[in-house]
């Protein structure tokens, strides 16, 4: 079709795969900038450092805003892990998440713990 001519014309001038397309670049939420391509997080008017791991969750979460996503996602497509072992890294790399992007993390409006299910990510907290 057109558009899909268009999209395809598109991505070779941008000179990207269709996988790379779809990645977001550039996240915002509340008053966090995240820059996947340069790794920049600036949350209010201050720079943040996050680790490769987390910058790959975090931009995970991003690309399936809204989707609740089982820990055994989580470690086979972020850490690269079965999704049948048991750890703890899912849980304690949200802490952090919140720790960094929540205005109060222990009661998290962006990085929710579906119980029994796993965790969703939404940059509307009144989403549902």
């Amino acid at each position: 079709s057109r558009v899909r001519n268009l999209l395809a014309l598109r991505r070779s001038l941008v000179g990207q795969s269709p996988q790379e397309a779809d990645k977001i670049a550039v996240l915002k939420f509340a008053n966090a900038s995240i820059n996947f391509i340069t790794f920049e997080v600036t949350i209010g008017n201050r720079m943040v450092r996050l680790t490769h791991l987390e910058m790959n969750l975090l931009r995970y979460f991003a690309e399936n805003e809204g989707r609740v996503i089982p820990r055994s996602e989580l470690l086979q497509n972020v850490w690269g892990l079965p999704g049948t072992l048991q750890t703890r890294a899912p849980d304690q790399f949200m802490s952090r998440l919140r720790k960094t992007f929540e205005p109060i993390p222990a009661q998290p409006k962006y990085f929710l713990t579906i119980r029994d299910a796993g965790y969703r990510f939404v940059t509307e907290p009144d989403q549902g």
